[in-house]
């Protein structure tokens, strides 16, 4: 099986936003699509008067037809929104160049804020990952890019959990023995359950740049890695992959001593895009150091943004950590849709996300009615939101996260956010005429 990326330009057309944002879009995609083709994940890169442009990431291959679900891209309404809890979704896309989120681990001071304000606060590994660092609050879900989409749609529900078992597959290479002791050392000094699979040529991953200027690229026979998957008789509740991501020779040390976009986290969400769409169940992944030589390399001291990946050889226990307790995925039904225990989209009180930013997560908070906080953190996406099908004071535009935490509490609060502003207008009077007969 293949993933890849294509573009595609689809209309917009209002009438349709009345079965769904999500729906229509992916119903439109999936009009392109062939018979072996399958849609992993879409981001919407700009939104012009008469086009939604979008790149799309596919799926292709004898193995896929089935695999990927169309539903799965498609609205699930869960009813009213439950108050009992206070939960926010925090996501900052991957490759999009955040100038909060776009290196490693940066986002997390920001997380680590948000979350004093929410009972649970749930991110994608983007936001904290910082290769041998994460240091994410303890009330914080750490949710793969394609669960907290599904998530986000109403397909899934997260369930806490005291802790996982790990299977770490990685590529039997040179480092394999570097990836061993770095488990090792996460079992001693952090007491976490992890296995290690090891097998040779996982599967083939190459950087490339989409239109946008995104870091994307191509990821060739994840049918082996799904095998191999299979065959692991004992038990295991998360999975983590550290791979080689094929690159030009000299891209470590171009990355550190220049301003180029973090050019692995895009083809890492692929990767985990493909994984997780087919196994709903915790995952992250660690990009593998190209070679023995860039070790010896003597990294300068570089900008503070990437200076944790700069300081690191293994890159893994950040996924350990965030794996350790990272909650239980389950499909929701008329069984489970209720259960306290059990976290759905309609346990949700806010998404967080950078301003121009769209994809499903934005789409889906639209038709969920989730109030969306979009917050001035430059990128290079170029979506005017203000465009999109929001109800009446669903998209809160804010100026930093600071203010975003304000907009938090008032909500929690129950205070209107218009009274908090100066000058305070006059209540709105209307006026009930009464029809002539």
């Amino acid at each position: 099986m293949k993933i890849f990326e294509r573009s595609l330009a689809i209309p917009i057309v209002y009438k349709e936003w009345d079965k769904g944002l999500t729906r229509y879009i992916s119903d439109e995609i999936y009009k392109t699509l062939s018979s072996d083709e399958e849609l992993i994940r879409f981001v919407v890169v700009e939104t012009d008067d008469k086009y939604y442009h979008l790149e799309l990431q596919i799926a292709k291959g004898e193995n896929v037809n089935g695999s990927f679900k169309k539903y799965e891209f498609q609205t699930r309404y869960n009813g009213l929104q439950d108050i009992e809890t206070f939960n926010v979704v925090l996501n900052i896309p991957t490759g999009v160049d955040a100038e909060i989120g776009g290196e490693s681990g940066d986002a997390t001071p920001v997380a680590r804020m948000i979350a004093k304000q929410c009972d649970n606060l749930i991110l994608h590994p983007n936001v904290v990952n910082a290769s041998d660092i994460n240091e994410m609050a303890p009330n914080s879900l750490y949710v793969e890019g394609s669960i907290l989409s599904s998530f986000m749609l109403g397909h899934v529900g997260l369930k806490k959990v005291r802790s996982n078992r790990i299977l770490l597959i990685t590529d039997d290479t040179e480092f394999t023995d570097y990836a061993i002791n770095a488990v090792s050392a996460a079992r001693a000094s952090f007491g976490i359950d992890c296995k290690v699979l090891k097998e040779k040529d996982l599967y083939r991953s190459e950087i490339k740049y989409s239109d946008s200027g995104r870091p994307t690229g191509e990821v060739d026979g994840l049918d082996k890695l799904f095998k191999a998957i299979s065959e692991v008789e004992e038990p295991f509740d998360a999975i983590g992959v550290y791979s080689y991501i094929h690159a030009k020779k000299g891209l470590s040390m171009e990355y550190f001593t220049s301003e180029m976009i973090n050019p692995w986290g895009g083809i890492e969400a692929m990767i985990t895009h493909g994984i997780g769409t087919r196994y709903k169940m915790p995952l992250a992944h660690a990009p593998m150091i190209e070679s023995l030589e860039a070790i010896s390399q003597a990294i300068p001291v570089v900008h503070p943004r990437k200076a944790a990946e700069a300081g690191s050889i293994t890159f893994l226990q950040c996924v350990l950590k965030g794996l350790h307790k990272s909650p239980k995925i389950l499909q929701l039904n008329s069984d489970n849709i209720n259960r306290r225990d059990i976290l759905s989209s309609r346990n949700i009180a806010a998404l967080i996300i950078p301003d121009g930013c769209l994809g499903q997560t934005v789409t889906a908070a639209i038709d969920q009615g989730i109030p969306v906080i979009a917050v001035k953190n430059k990128n290079i996406m170029n979506n005017d939101l203000t465009k999109l099908p929001f109800a009446p004071g669903q998209l809160i535009q804010v100026g930093s996260y600071l203010e975003a935490c304000g907009v938090l509490s008032a909500m929690k609060a129950g205070v209107a956010l218009d009274t908090l502003r100066r000058p305070l207008g006059y209540t709105k009077v209307i006026t009930h005429l009464e029809k002539e007969v």
